[in-house]
C-alpha cells in the first residue's frame, strides 16, 4: 500500500509545527521567502503583532509566506533558532535566515518579503521578442523601468516554465 500525501501551498497566516516548518520553510525553494514569528500565549506584544502578520499574509497572494510558531509547543525549534523573547521574528530567504529586530511594522515586514523575491525578469527588446516564438513567454509592456514586485513574483514562480520579460521601449508597444 502506498500513501500519497498532497502537499498544497499554504495560504494566509500558517500555524507551523516542526513537521510543517521542515516542509514549508526548511525544505522550500530558496526563492520563496517566509516570514516566521515565534510567539507565546499570554504575551501582550504577540497579541498586538499577530494581526499585523495576518495583514501581511493577506497581501502576499501565495508568492510569499507568513507563519507563526507557538514557543510553548515547539521547544526544539525555539532552541534551534535561539529564541529568547516572547516575540521573535525571522525572515527566511535565498540567503538563509535573519532575525528581524525592528518593532512590529506590517509595512516593513511586507517590504522585506517583497525585496526578497527573486528577479528572473529579462529585458525584452525587439530581438528577445522575436526569439520568444521558440519558448513560451510573458512580456509586460510598461513605461516604468523598475520591475514590479508582482512581475518578479511571477518570474520566480514560473521560472522553469515561462520566459518572463519587461519591455520599456515605447516604439515596440
Amino acid at each position: 500500500i502506498f500513501f500519497i500525501e498532497s502537499i498544497e501551498e499554504p495560504e494566509g497566516l500558517v500555524l507551523l509545527n516542526k513537521v510543517l516548518f521542515r516542509r514549508y520553510v526548511e525544505a522550500r525553494d530558496p526563492s520563496q521567502p517566509w516570514l516566521v514569528a515565534f510567539v507565546r500565549n499570554g504575551s501582550k506584544k504577540c497579541a498586538k503583532c499577530i494581526p499585523y502578520l495576518e495583514q501581511v499574509a493577506a497581501k502576499s497572494y501565495g508568492y510569499m509566506f507568513v507563519g507563526i510558531i507557538d514557543q510553548d509547543k515547539e521547544p526544539l525549534l525555539v532552541s534551534n533558532y535561539k529564541v529568547k523573547k516572547n516575540w521573535t521574528i525571522f525572515l527566511f530567504d535565498k540567503t538563509g535566515y535573519k532575525h528581524l529586530t525592528f518593532p512590529c511594522d506590517p509595512q516593513k515586514y511586507y517590504r522585506m518579503l517583497l525585496d526578497s523575491l527573486p528577479n528572473n525578469v529579462l529585458d525584452a527588446d525587439s530581438s528577445w521578442i522575436q526569439s520568444s516564438k521558440k519558448k513560451p513567454s510573458a512580456i509586460l509592456f510598461t513605461s516604468r523601468f523598475k520591475v514590479p514586485h508582482m512581475w518578479r513574483a511571477i518570474s520566480g514562480y514560473f521560472k522553469d516554465i515561462l520566459r518572463i520579460g519587461l519591455c520599456t521601449e515605447p516604439e515596440i508597444f
